[in-house]
């Protein structure tokens, strides 16, 4: 196993690849700016506490052996829309400090068989810390 997001694994063996690929980490502060009375005087910057993280990456999702990934798409759309929430680990290590929930997820079929069986789809999938 490669990690995992929630219930969604990311894995590879001889029947289906599911992994990440193309991962970013987005890290940002929150800041006000402060305009002193002295209009000679520059701003001044004020940190304010980071903003959730935000995870991008690109899962590539491929079965064959006339497995449909029909229903796993299905799931995941599932998630984006209840707003379920779910631990990020990659190898060992859990990512960020809360959950993550996935707030975009954009699908692209790159192999459809006959009977209109999905074997190969990428996924851009936008997580972010709740």
């Amino acid at each position: 196993m490669i990690g995992y997001w929630g219930y969604l694994e990311f894995e590879v063996n001889s029947e289906w690849w599911q992994y990440p690929a193309n991962i970013e980490r987005t890290a940002e502060g929150r800041y006000a700016t402060y305009y002193p009375a002295n209009t000679t005087d520059r701003p001044k910057q004020v940190f304010l506490g980071p903003e959730a993280g935000k995870l991008t990456f690109t899962m590539v999702l491929d079965q064959r052996f006339n497995k449909n990934l029909r229903d796993l798409l299905a799931d995941l759309v599932t998630w984006v829309n209840k707003g379920v929430a779910g631990e990020l680990v990659i190898g060992t290590k859990v990512y960020g400090h809360n959950k993550w929930i996935c707030t975009k997820l954009v699908e692209k079929f790159t192999e459809v068989i006959h009977n209109g069986i999905i074997t190969h789809a990428e996924l851009d999938v936008t997580l972010e810390e709740c």
